[in-house]
């Protein structure tokens, strides 16, 4: 992942409030180095498929998500659903 794209993104008014998780082949001793670039998570892509036929990307993706929401003070009821 570009440093820039995390840094700029962060940066900008309109954009800083979007989540970053960034999935990286890159080892989990790498996230300290992520998350001072801007990322919110570091997710190993080798936990999100750790066997064939089996993607954990969409609920690992959903818990990343509301992880980082609850850290920011955003409640999961205030958040709408879709219809």
């Amino acid at each position: 992942m570009d440093r820039k794209c995390c840094v700029n993104g962060s940066a900008n008014p309109l954009t800083a409030e979007i989540p970053v998780a960034v999935p990286s082949s890159l080892s989990e001793k790498n996230r300290q180095k992520l998350q001072e670039d801007g990322a919110d998570q570091h997710l190993e892509k080798n936990s999100l498929m750790p066997e064939k036929g089996i993607n954990r990307l969409p609920k690992v993706f959903e818990n990343v998500i509301c992880r980082i929401n609850r850290r920011r003070g955003i409640a999961f009821s205030s958040i709408p659903a879709p219809r």
